[in-house]
């Protein structure tokens, strides 16, 4: 019977340690039992009580803790006074934890708190603790494991137990008491020696003991299980440490090895630190780009920037490029660093619009001052390279401001210098630079430059004396030649003008030694000093320089003054009474059909005429009549016929051709001219009666005019020859009434309101006017006084009774205002809104035009209305007329290239679109031309050109940048371009400058709409 219960006890035991892996704890308890079996009697074993026991404990080791349970507190409640009842408490206890019972630690205290000496106490307390460290609940498992008496354990479990213990304690960071625990257990050979020796290790690393972690790292290092481990904590320690070259020695010998090696990522993120510090960009980049393949995952901020910025100090720019962008836009340090290296990574790529957006970004970070600085000159710089110095101006004089000691002082004086030159701002560049305490040759240099642009721009706007003035300061710096040979032609234009003509000569005589013969300046020169000698008559003096300009621009594209120059030579060669020659000059311009041949045609047939030749001058004249009816010189032409006529006695002729006059160009100042000729004609072919009506319609239409006294000579002569002297007496009391002999106040009183106006002071000259007008209704003068008393309404933007004192000049054809009181209606109209009044008006003057600028203005006052009332056959026809005439002012020019370019942009006909901008771009540069480069970078965006769309942009910028219209929609057009590039940062950089900076409030709405709207996206 011993040996059948020893057997079964046996049996029992194996099959524990096959189920539960049984502990020392319970080899003793069988002993203990097999031992009670061989002393007890067969009839207790197989008590019903004994069962219970013994079924729970079969059950328990088959880990059928439910039903053991149940069957050991039957035990307990039949056995109060058995020896096992202890034990089967605790089999309830451990059956419980197990079963997830809520009593179940309960069960564990109150065992625990009723048996404190017992041996199971230690066990209750490590298998409670055992529980919970199972369970991932590493603060209860610290409750109990801290509470066990590990002497009183196995030597193994107390080992365990207090690696669970430790481990616990490094769950909940208290790397103090796990510390202890793990150098403890880590000294001897077990199966937790190489765990403890690692996370000793950590510890070790955590307070800065890296000697000691590197020693504990290299025993865990002899564990399978952990040495795929133990390289990462490694190359941490060393890069802790400092020890950069160890790292790189181990790590690359780690990685080399191809082996299974947790944290790989890691390693190639340490390896690329190291290298980064050590400055070995181009290794550092590899590594970075190693970790970024080997994490699989969106590198952080600092990660980015050092890849990027390893890129950029290996000269890899389009790689630093596209990975500083990533965090550019960044509202941190980083950011601020990362727009700062993007923007010179871009300069180095010559992509120097992007980087202009770049260095914006950074220059607006407060994070760093060195960084702002640079960002700010950068950004400074770089505008002033791309020539937009009305973006330069403005930071050029924040960085003075803000770093008035800055290492770029010296330099921003200088580009601040050139910028206000080249943005036009002559007169702030002007003062600033006399303000300067020193300034270098640079800015001496720019000092030349701007006081000559600046005396141009007062040439151009007739304040000559002021012009003078800049020209000579010019001339106090020297330094560039050709400067000084500008500024002194300029000097001659100016005293050309205020004629002079001495010291214009004078002038333009200097610019020949300093200018080379081929030189811009040496022919316009040439040309200036010929007129200034033509104009003082001195024409032999006048021939050669004409001759020289002629031979030297004969041969150019350009001739923009040479058939003027041709004529005036002609003209010379005439009144030297060289009349072959000046023949010869003229006939060259028709044969050339260069400009103003119906002038060639017309003083041709003039100087035929002198050289007693009627005939070929009759026929030079009726060329100008017949094949120039709308040239300025056809009134002249007819004129010039009809006393060529004349003089040959033919009067019927002569009656025919002067009666052209008066009939066709009623508004001709040769009308009154005629009359008195034709009058002539007529008493010479005995039509007096004729003769009388001419000369009445002199005297009454035109009192005042010269030939007035010449019209009452001839009356009296053909009254009397007609045989009605008698009249004589009533028309001389009229005309004696419309002269009065004594003019003298009248005149003053004019004199003084056209001296109010002359001085821009309109509104005291308009109340002068009206005083005049009231006092002397009949005054020859009023024809005048109400067109300046127009014009002066018109300065103060009274357009109503500007309007009602210009028809009132039109009342009189012959007044000198007609066209420019018919062009100033037109304008009026047209600024009202009043589209077909003003086109009537423009009409008007087309017809009246007496020289090519009225005749302009009239085209393309036509081209405005015509557009406005979409009348487009009209526009074009008008566009081509103006472009077909020659000689068309560069404004008239370039309007009609842009009307003629948008018809077949509207026609989607973008290839002969494209011809007419690209011309009206090349022409002025005005608000035309902004308008026509705008549509060229339209045209290649919507072509998929969004490269080229973009410089198209940029010149846009560059050249236009007082155009505030064009400018807002330039840069929502590069904002678009760069959305199709994909270049976002670009996009939304632009799409913000626009709102913080464009004065043109709907491009700035449109803005924020489209910057939303990428913001979503």
């Amino acid at each position: 019977m011993f040996l059948s219960t020893l057997l079964v006890a046996l049996g029992r035991i194996l099959n524990f340690r096959l189920f539960k892996c049984m502990r020392f704890k319970y080899i003793i308890l069988l002993i203990f039992l097999v031992a009670e079996v061989a002393n007890s009697q067969t009839t207790l074993i197989r008590s019903s009580d004994d069962a219970n026991f013994r079924s729970g404990l079969e059950l328990f080791d088959q880990a059928k803790y439910g039903h053991a349970r149940i069957l050991f507190e039957k035990y307990i409640a039949q056995n109060e006074q058995s020896n096992k009842r202890i034990d089967a408490e605790y089999y309830v206890a451990y059956s419980a934890l197990n079963l997830f019972h809520a009593d179940a630690e309960k069960l564990f205290k109150d065992f625990i708190a009723k048996y404190p000496y017992h041996s199971k106490a230690s066990s209750a307390y490590y298998d409670l603790g055992t529980f919970y460290y199972n369970n991932k609940k590493y603060d209860k498992a610290i409750e109990y494991l801290k509470q066990v008496n590990f002497s009183q354990l196995s030597p193994e479990q107390a080992v365990e137990a207090k690696f669970r213990l430790g481990y616990s304690y490094f769950t909940q960071k208290d790397f103090a008491n796990a510390g202890v625990l793990f150098n403890e257990i880590k000294m001897s050979d077990h199966k937790y020696t190489y765990a403890s020796a690692y996370y000793a290790a950590y510890i070790e690393y955590k307070n800065g003991d890296y000697e000691a972690a590197l020693a504990d790292l290299k025993k865990a290092e002899n564990s399978e299980a952990y040495k795929p481990l133990v390289p990462l904590m490694i190359v941490n320690v060393y890069y802790k440490k400092g020890d950069y070259d160890k790292l790189l020695e181990y790590a690359e010998d780690v990685l080399k090895k191809n082996e299974k090696v947790s944290g790989a990522d890691e390693i190639f993120l340490l390896t690329a630190e190291a290298y980064f510090k050590k400055e070995d960009f181009k290794k550092a980049a590899d590594y970075f780009k190693k970790y970024a393949t080997e994490s699989k995952s969106k590198l952080n901020e600092e990660i980015q920037f050092r890849l990027a910025f390893s890129e950029y100090k290996t000269g890899l720019y389009k790689e630093a490029a596209n990975d500083f962008k990533v965090i550019a836009a960044s509202k941190d340090s980083l950011g601020q660093a990362s727009s700062y290296y993007l923007g010179v990574s871009y300069i180095k790529l010559d992509n120097k619009p992007f980087a202009l957006a770049a260095f914006d970004q950074s220059r607006k970070g407060t994070f760093s001052k060195r960084f702002r600085e640079e960002a700010l000159f950068s950004y400074a710089k770089l505008n002033f390279d791309l020539e937009k110095y009305t973006e330069a101006l403005p930071t050029l004089k924040e960085y003075i401001k803000v770093y008035p000691n800055g290492v770029h002082e010296q330099e921003v004086h200088e580009l601040l210098s050139e910028s206000f030159l080249l943005s036009n701002n002559y007169s702030e560049a002007i003062t600033y630079i006399e303000g300067l305490k020193s300034k270098s040759a640079r800015i001496s240099a720019a000092y030349q430059n701007v006081t000559l642009s600046k005396g141009i721009e007062h040439f151009n706007n007739g304040k000559y004396t002021e012009a003078l003035a800049m020209f000579d300061k010019s001339l106090e710096y020297p330094l560039e030649k050709d400067l000084v040979a500008s500024a002194l032609y300029w000097k001659g234009e100016t005293f050309s003008v205020l004629k002079e003509y001495d010291n214009a000569i004078n002038a333009y005589a200097q610019v020949f030694p300093k200018a080379s013969s081929e030189s811009q300046v040496h022919l316009n020169s040439r040309y200036g000093i010929g007129y200034a000698y033509y104009n003082t008559k001195q024409f032999e003096k006048a021939m050669p320089h004409f001759k020289e300009y002629v031979a030297e621009t004969k041969n150019s594209q350009s001739k923009q003054n040479y058939f003027d120059a041709l004529l005036r030579l002609a003209d010379l060669y005439f009144v030297t009474k060289k009349y072959d020659e000046a023949i010869k000059n003229y006939d060259e311009v028709v044969t050339q059909k260069g400009a103003d041949i119906d002038y060639a045609y017309f003083q041709k047939g003039v100087v035929l005429g002198l050289d007693n030749r009627s005939a070929e001058a009759i026929q030079s004249f009726d060329v100008v009549i017949k094949k120039y009816a709308s040239s300025l010189y056809f009134d002249d032409a007819l004129f010039q016929k009809a006393e060529l006529e004349l003089e040959n006695s033919n009067y019927n002729g002569a009656s025919e051709g002067f009666s052209s006059i008066i009939n066709l160009k009623s508004g001709s100042p040769f009308v009154p001219y005629a009359h008195l000729k034709r009058a002539i004609a007529y008493s010479n072919l005995q039509r007096h009666n004729d003769a009388v009506n001419d000369y009445k319609i002199i005297l009454n239409t035109y009192p005042g005019h010269p030939v007035a006294q010449n019209a009452l000579l001839g009356l009296q002569e053909s009254l009397a020859s007609a045989g009605r002297a008698e009249e004589m007496s009533t028309i001389l009391t009229k005309y004696k009434e419309l002269n009065p002999k004594s003019e003298a106040l009248v005149n003053i009183e004019f004199e003084n309101a056209k001296t109010l106006y002359s001085d821009q002071k309109y509104k005291p000259a308009s109340e002068a006017l009206v005083e005049y007008i009231t006092a002397y209704p009949e005054s020859p003068n009023r024809n005048d006084a109400h067109y300046y008393l127009a014009e002066s309404y018109f300065k103060i933007k009274d357009t109503s009774l500007a309007a009602t004192n210009f028809r009132v000049v039109l009342e009189d054809k012959t007044s000198s205002f007609y066209n420019k009181s018919v062009q100033r209606l037109a304008e009026i109209k047209f600024a009202n809104g009043a589209y077909q009044s003003s086109k009537d008006y423009y009409l008007l003057l087309a017809q009246t035009a007496r020289n090519k600028k009225e005749r302009y203005s009239a085209w393309t006052g036509l081209m405005d209305n015509y557009n406005a009332l979409a009348q487009q056959d009209s526009v074009v026809f008008y566009a081509n007329e103006i472009l077909n005439s020659g000689g068309a002012t560069p404004d008239a020019e370039s309007k009609s290239l842009l009307y003629l370019g948008k018809f077949a942009y509207n026609n989607k006909d973008f290839d002969k679109a494209l011809d007419y901008f690209v011309n009206a771009v090349n022409g002025a540069k005005d608000a035309n031309a902004a308008e026509a480069s705008f549509l060229i970078a339209d045209i290649q965006y919507k072509q998929g050109k969004h490269k080229q769309s973009l410089e198209t942009l940029y010149n846009l910028n560059n050249e236009y940048p007082t155009h505030d219209k064009w400018l807002g929609k330039s840069f929502l057009l590069i904002a678009e371009n760069f959305v199709a590039l994909n270049e976002m940062f670009q996009a939304k950089a632009t799409l913000n400058s626009i709102i913080e900076k464009s004065p043109h409030k709907e491009s700035v709405e449109k803005a924020k709409v489209r910057l939303e709207e990428l913001n979503k996206g």
